[in-house]
């Protein structure tokens, strides 16, 4: 079980909350990043220190320079993440909260993501094991009040405070005025939007189930049953699973050329694969390219 920290706040919490669990292992970052009042190396050491503290085994990664653009750091975290994830029944904990969903569903807005991809998960599969993130309930306030109570050390990241990053343009400017107006309104409307998305993925799952012969190919007959729709949504869906992307647009006319021949679809063995950015079409020696 391995666990991020960063030596912030949220993490600090997630710490305290979690040391008594077996097989803890803490993964740190370092990004190599410095300045007037902040040094990636400094906080390796605090974070290794506290690994003491608590008794634990503690994994850190040096970047070979400097990493400063957050998309960067990201790239970096996950892929080192991912070679853990090669291990069979790997369980992940990050410290994402509250804040972090409504952040990071205003990100998405902005960018037109799919309302599939709106939101954070509470639980996600992640290479062979499991990402969980148990504070996704949990308000900053929450948390300060948390750690305040255990007098529980933490480092604060100046480069958080600076609002040319986009999340923290958004955090300071736009979420902190937005939940003064009624924090516990916001909190109540975005679980219930959480509850949906999660229930729209477990209908999509079953789905997948149905017309699914491999992870990248269709059997027309049972997809071409439901409404055009819940076709497109089925198609972004198995996009997403394979990892790739393409337009809305794309999409809809992919589901009205199938609209318009569905009985002929309907009525004989046809298959829809997905390979190349393509849709194919298949029934035996015959086949449709959708590009």
């Amino acid at each position: 079980m391995y666990l991020a920290y960063s030596g912030g706040r949220d993490s600090s919490v997630l710490l305290h909350l979690c040391h008594q669990l077996d097989n803890l292992v803490l993964v740190h970052f370092n990004y190599k990043q410095s300045g007037a009042n902040y040094s990636g190396d400094l906080t390796a050491t605090f974070c290794r220190a506290q690994a003491k503290v608590y008794q634990l085994e503690i994994i850190v990664h040096e970047a070979a320079s400097a990493l400063v653009q957050e998309n960067a750091c990201r790239k970096f975290r996950y892929r080192l993440l991912r070679v853990l994830a090669d291990q069979p029944n790997t369980i992940f904990l990050t410290a994402h909260h509250f804040n972090d969903q409504l952040e990071t569903l205003c990100l998405k807005l902005a960018r037109g993501a799919s309302p599939q991809r709106w939101l954070i998960a509470e639980q996600q599969p992640f290479g062979q094991g499991v990402l969980l993130r148990p504070l996704l309930n949990m308000t900053r306030v929450d948390i300060e009040a948390y750690r305040a109570g255990h007098h529980l050390p933490y480092l604060h990241d100046p480069t958080n405070d600076e609002i040319h990053f986009r999340r923290n343009y958004l955090r300071h400017q736009v979420i902190r005025p937005l939940m003064a107006l009624n924090p516990h309104n916001f909190k109540q409307a975005l679980t219930l939007l959480t509850e949906q998305n999660s229930m729209m993925q477990q209908y999509l799952n079953i789905l997948k189930e149905q017309v699914l012969l491999t992870p990248s190919t269709i059997t027309l007959a049972p997809f071409l049953r439901f409404t055009p729709l819940v076709q497109r949504w089925l198609l972004q869906e198995i996009l997403h699973s394979n990892g790739v992307r393409l337009s809305a647009g794309f999409l809809q006319q992919v589901c009205k050329r199938l609209h318009l021949r569905r009985w002929h679809y309907q009525n004989a063995h046809y298959t829809l694969t997905l390979k190349d950015q393509c849709f194919f079409m298949h029934k035996h020696q015959h086949q449709e390219i959708f590009s």
